[in-house]
C-alpha cells in the first residue's frame, strides 16, 4: 500500500521531507542509552525504560493494558521502511487478548511529550507507518500524572 502524501495536512508534508531529508544526510539526534532493570536491557530513554517495567509487571501478573489481557510484548520489535532512505522503528509491540479468544498485535511509540523536536519527527514517522500498515493497531503514549495515556494513531 502506498501512502498519498496529498491526502496529510501541509504540515505533515512538510515534516515527511524534512525528517526524509534528514535521513538522507545521515543526521541522527543524539541518543542516551538508559539500562533498565526489566531484563537488563538497554533502551532509548528513561521514559521508554519506566513503560517496560510497566508492562513487564502486567505480563508476570496478569495484568490488563487498555482493559484487555497483556500476553507478550517486545522492545523494537519491527523496521519499517516509509521511503527510500527513511525507516521507522516502534518503541514496542504487544499482543492483548480481548478476553474471548482474539489477540490484537499493537505497535506503540512512547514519549514524554509531543513538543520536543525529536519527538515531532517520531510522531510524523509513526503518522506514516500508521497510514501505510493499517493491519496493526498502533497507539502513541505519554505519562502523566494519572498514569499511561494512549491515544489511537492511524484510525
Amino acid at each position: 500500500m502506498k501512502l498519498d502524501l496529498k491526502s496529510l495536512s501541509p504540515q505533515h508534508q512538510a515534516d515527511i521531507a524534512r525528517v526524509a531529508k534528514r535521513s538522507a544526510n545521515h543526521q541522527r539526534p543524539r541518543q542516551v542509552k538508559v539500562e533498565c532493570v526489566a531484563g537488563g536491557v538497554e533502551y532509548d530513554s528513561g521514559m521508554e525504560a519506566r513503560y517496560a517495567t510497566y508492562i513487564e509487571t502486567l505480563a508476570r501478573t496478569g495484568g490488563r493494558l487498555e482493559g484487555q489481557w497483556l500476553v507478550d510484548w517486545d522492545y523494537h520489535p519491527l523496521r519499517f521502511s516509509l521511503a527510500p532512505g527513511l525507516t521507522y522503528t516502534p518503541d514496542f509491540g504487544v499482543i492483548v487478548d480481548d478476553g474471548e479468544g482474539t489477540r490484537h498485535y499493537r505497535l506503540l511509540e512512547v514519549k514524554g511529550s509531543w513538543k520536543a523536536k525529536n519527538a515531532r519527527e517520531s510522531r510524523v514517522r509513526l503518522v506514516v507507518a500508521a497510514h501505510r500498515f493499517p493491519f496493526f493497531e498502533w497507539r502513541a503514549v505519554t505519562e502523566d500524572r494519572d498514569g499511561w495515556q494512549y491515544e489511537d494513531i492511524g484510525k
